[in-house]
Parts: C-alpha cells; sequence; structure tokens
C-alpha cells in the first residue's frame, strides 16, 4: 500500500512539472520581450566625474572661447596624436572657463561619461570600430543632466526644457584619422542605432571619401530652427561628415603638427558653441 501512494505522489508531481514547464517558458517570453527595450538602458550606469570646480576665465587670453562656461568634455582612445588634441583642447579650457578635460583610453559601454560633448579618436576608432559604436550609444543614451544643466537656475532649467532643448542634447565629435564612408557604415549597420540616430541614406554614404583625412563626423540633434526643413521635427541624432579645409600659418596641416591639431579644436569648438548659441 505504500508503495502504491509513493507511486501515486511521484505521478502527481511529475503531472505538476509537466503542467508548469510551459507556463514558465511562456512566461520568459514575455519578459524577455518585454525587457528587450529597455534593457540597453537599465544596463547603463553613467559616472559623472569628480573634478571640483571648472577652470577660470580669462577673456584676455589668445586662447579664449566664449560660451564653453561650465561645459564639460571627454575625449575617447589613444594613438599617436592623443598628446597634440588633449594638450589643445586643455588650452582653450583653461581659459574659457570648462571643466578639465576627461580622457578615457579604454571605454567601457556600460559605463559612459556623463558630459555634454564627447570627443572620438579618429585613428583608435578605425582599430575598435564596434567598441566605438557601443559607446557612442551608450553616451547617447544617458537621461542624467550634465553638471551645466544642473548648475542653472530654475528659471534658465524652465526655459532650456520648454524652448532650447538642443543645449543640453549630447553632442559627439568623431575626431580626423577615420575613414569617413567607413564609420557611416558602421553606425548604418549597427543594430543599436535605429531608435537612436537617424539612419543615413545610401547616397549619404556614397557621397564622403574613403580616405582619412581632415574630417569631422559629428552626431547631434536637429533643432526647429535647422537649416534643413524636413529635419526640424527629427526627434533623434543625425550624422553630419564635413571636410576641413585646415589653413596653418607658415607650416604644412599634417597629422604630426601640433599647430594643426590646435587649429582644427579651436575650429570645432567655436562650431559647437555657434550650435549651442543658434540652434545650428
Amino acid at each position: 500500500m505504500a508503495d502504491k501512494h509513493r507511486s501515486l505522489a511521484i505521478l502527481c508531481a511529475m503531472m505538476v512539472v509537466l503542467i508548469m514547464i510551459p507556463v514558465l517558458l511562456l512566461r520568459f517570453a514575455v519578459n524577455l520581450n518585454s525587457g528587450s527595450s529597455s534593457q540597453a538602458q537599465s544596463s547603463i550606469k553613467p559616472w559623472t566625474p569628480c573634478y571640483g570646480a571648472p577652470y577660470g576665465v580669462d577673456e584676455d587670453s589668445q586662447f579664449y572661447i566664449p560660451d564653453l562656461l561650465n561645459r564639460s568634455f571627454a575625449y575617447v582612445g589613444y594613438s599617436d596624436v592623443s598628446g597634440f588634441i588633449v594638450n589643445s583642447t586643455e588650452l582653450f579650457f583653461n581659459a574659457s572657463g570648462a571643466y578639465s578635460l576627461v580622457w578615457i583610453k579604454e571605454p567601457d559601454p556600460s559605463e559612459p561619461v556623463n558630459v555634454d560633448v564627447l570627443f572620438i579618436d579618429g585613428f583608435w576608432l578605425m582599430g575598435h570600430p564596434d567598441l566605438a559604436v557601443q559607446y557612442i550609444v551608450s553616451f547617447l543614451s544617458i537621461e542624467e543632466p550634465t553638471l551645466w544643466y544642473q548648475g542653472l537656475s530654475e528659471d534658465w532649467k524652465q526655459l532650456v526644457d520648454n524652448n532650447m532643448t538642443w543645449l543640453k542634447a549630447r553632442i559627439v565629435i568623431i575626431l580626423p584619422g577615420a575613414a569617413p564612408r567607413a564609420v557611416l557604415k558602421m553606425i548604418n549597420q549597427s543594430s543599436l542605432v535605429p531608435n537612436l540616430i537617424r539612419p543615413l541614406s545610401q547616397d549619404d554614404i556614397r557621397n564622403v571619401s574613403n580616405k582619412p583625412g581632415w574630417d569631422i563626423i559629428k552626431i547631434v540633434k536637429p533643432t526647429p530652427k535647422w537649416p534643413i526643413p524636413e529635419l526640424r521635427d527629427e526627434t533623434r541624432y543625425i550624422v553630419e561628415v564635413a571636410h576641413i579645409q585646415l589653413y596653418v600659418e607658415n607650416a604644412e596641416a599634417t597629422y604630426d603638427n601640433p599647430l594643426a591639431w590646435r587649429t582644427l579644436i579651436r575650429l570645432e569648438l567655436t562650431k559647437i558653441v555657434l550650435y549651442w548659441r543658434r540652434g545650428y
């Protein structure tokens, strides 16, 4: 009799397991699908550098650029030109009231830096394309405000939130050293970007050079004032490519010329400030 009861108990247990397996599998599938859209965002843990105070402002300096006050920047990558880039940006930040440049040599996409503008080393990117795209996507996905926004008065925050949202949007600048067409293809083909970055057309990709030069690849948020009307209502980031005719006085604009990089950095910082001021 005991064996009969034991067999019956085992049979009942097996039936419960057989009934529960499909239920558990269904629940797992639902959770997986519902979480896929938020998984990338929930796995990101942005970090804000412990700067202390930003640099002071010296309007009489030849390196002063207005409207960089309390803005934060990071530079990702490492190459033979890194020293030129870091030294140049620090010259301008030191005179303009920005925070010190954060140099990230080993980026982790799960922990993007929370700054206003991200510079990407073009030479480094060509050797680490997947990592670079992952980090860019993580950076653009950050929802936490930067130190610049946190330092605004409540009236200014309300103005930015309602009428000047581009002032708190992120900016990515991919510096020279990368082949523009190859970079655009990487961005376009990544499954990470469709909801974040507006896809490029094949004409957009074909019309840019596939050879490294003095080219800037910029990822920005369009605004209601954007020169191209069809982009004024675009809520995603857009990618732009500009070939720079770099002029360096009494010298050749080559990658190994620190003055060429200083000239380029000044030009790009000035363009960023114009974007913040006028919305394009």
